[in-house]
């Protein structure tokens, strides 16, 4: 796999596929909160909003 100079000066593929990672995982629990109807713990109901 070839990569920029660019993108080789200031991360590494480690750190690319981290945040591939992370971002999956997030969108995983989001989809699956949002199908599975997840209730809103009390302590963050302050914080919810509507679409």
């Amino acid at each position: 796999m070839s990569t920029s100079p660019q993108l080789t000066e200031c991360y590494t593929q480690e750190t690319v596929l981290n945040v591939v990672l992370g971002t999956s995982l997030k969108v995983m629990s989001n989809y699956t909160n949002h199908i599975t109807e997840t209730p809103v713990d009390e302590a963050f109901k302050p914080n919810t909003w509507t679409a």
